[in-house]
């Protein structure tokens, strides 16, 4: 230990300065040109938090940079540099080039990674955030960083990472899960921004849907009826011509969590509970969570056994398969539209927002503006507002409804195109569906194509 009276004579006068080049080194988190941080080194951030350095995998065989948590005895990986080409040559160096880039090299001197941006002077430092950034070394605002680790995730979302859309450059920030419990090389599942139609958040399997969040509507995300804000969490999603992201933060600083997408397919978000990570929240959670489980025009409701019917107007497009409790293929019209004569619309209550992939969003139109605007248009399936807090803006959908589910709490009122001929039995239909299922709760719908108020449970038919 440094000062131990034990120590030679000759070692004493030194081990003053000894120490303080020991502890000044263990805790840098900045790298400058003409330095390099080695596999036996690390970079802490300035509170503590985290940590930069060298790491093995596959038996030690293969080593990879990466960032995890300081604090926490069972190592945590948040993010990997190097995921597609591990060092097995040894030792590893990371260094600042002069063209100020980070530089990954093996032992043989091969640059293996490098940053895909940077300037010359720059310095590299691993913020309390746990983002590893380029830039002038005085520089505290993020615009002016030249290159950050929040812009190349791994299988981690950390509370202030964007997960989307950078439109001015086209960068696509999402989740990329580990190949294995010890391979940090790509894995099979990610969870990205969809910008198409509106935005939305989707768990693939490669190019598989797996699971949907549905749109942000002003409050959550509308899949995630659970997703509030509260004295935990601060939820938030931005959608302007220059970004689309979501992204958190954690009301109570000394919190720690993360989002992960694990190997095994499931998004995960882990709370830390006296050095050990708690389960918070993960999907999908069940049958109703898998992407479209009921087809098109099916609706699932895991309050229900079968949890696949059909919206009101439509029956079973394969019978068969149906009374198999196979709802893939979905369902079908009973009655075709007939644009122009006399339709209508009627509520459903308690959804999840359809898949908006293919719906279109209108920010300063209002709900009777796009009641209108999807009745003039043949194509238009049905409309809801895009921001539940005051009912503003507009979403139509101008395809099929798919991946459509119902929530007894908290889900969203959306308005779906109807035949004239239905809509003179909507009330006595509903009736019908409430007295059967009781535990829908009765709620009330501002807007029809009559203007009239009607009470609006859920109307699907028994299955």
């Amino acid at each position: 230990m440094c000062g131990r009276q034990s120590l030679l004579p000759p070692l004493v006068f030194f081990l003053p300065l000894l120490c303080n080049l020991f502890f000044s080194t263990a805790a840098a988190a900045v790298l400058k040109p003409g330095e390099q941080l080695r596999e036996n080194e690390t970079l802490l951030s300035a509170g503590g938090s985290f940590q930069l350095g060298f790491f093995p995998a596959g038996g030690g065989s293969r080593r990879y940079l990466g960032i995890w948590y300081a604090n926490i005895p069972e190592r945590t990986i948040v993010w990997v540099a190097n995921r597609e080409s591990p060092i097995t040559t040894f030792p590893g160096a990371l260094s600042v080039s002069t063209e100020g880039k980070l530089s990954l090299s093996g032992g043989d001197g091969a640059v293996i990674w490098s940053s895909s941006s940077g300037s010359p002077g720059a310095v590299a430092e691993l913020l309390e955030t746990g983002n590893l950034v380029l830039k002038a070394e005085a520089e505290k605002d993020e615009e002016k960083f030249f290159w950050q680790s929040f812009d190349y995730p791994t299988d981690t979302l950390l509370p202030g990472m964007k997960l989307g859309w950078n439109l001015k450059t086209r960068l696509d920030r999402y989740l990329l899960s580990w190949k294995g419990p010890d391979d940090p090389s790509p894995g099979d599942f990610s969870f990205r921004m969809n910008i198409h139609g509106s935005p939305q958040m989707f768990l693939m399997n490669q190019t598989a849907k797996l699971y949907r969040s549905g749109p942000w509507n002003g409050v959550r995300l509308s899949g995630v009826p659970e997703m509030k804000s509260n004295d935990i969490f601060t939820f938030r999603f931005v959608a302007n011509s220059e970004e689309v992201y979501y992204t958190y933060e954690l009301v109570k600083k000394e919190l720690v969590s993360r989002l992960v997408v694990t190997t095994y397919g499931q998004l995960h978000r882990f709370v830390l509970l006296e050095k050990r990570w708690n389960n918070y929240w993960h999907a999908p959670k069940d049958q109703c969570d898998s992407y479209s489980f009921c087809g098109p025009y099916g609706v699932c409701d895991s309050n229900r056994s079968p949890v696949c019917s059909c919206l009101a107007g439509f029956k079973p497009k394969s019978p068969t398969d149906w009374a198999l409790r196979d709802g893939t293929d979905g369902c079908e019209r009973e009655i075709p539209l007939e644009c122009g004569t006399g339709e209508g619309f009627v509520p459903m209550s308690g959804m999840k927002l359809p898949d908006a992939w293919q719906a279109v969003m209108y920010k300063n139109m209002s709900i009777e503006e796009c009641e209108q605007a999807c009745l003039r248009n043949c194509s238009c399936a049905a409309y809801t507002a895009a921001d539940i807090r005051d009912g503003s803006g507009c979403i139509m959908w101008v395809g099929e409804l798919t991946d459509l589910r119902h929530y007894l709490e908290d889900g969203q009122d959306v308005y779906m195109r109807t035949p004239a001929s239905l809509l003179g039995e909507y009330s006595l239909h509903q009736t019908h569906i409430c007295s059967l299922v009781e535990n829908f709760p009765l709620r009330r719908s501002k807007f029809t194509a009559s203007k009239k108020k009607l009470s609006s449970c859920p109307i699907f038919i028994i299955p």
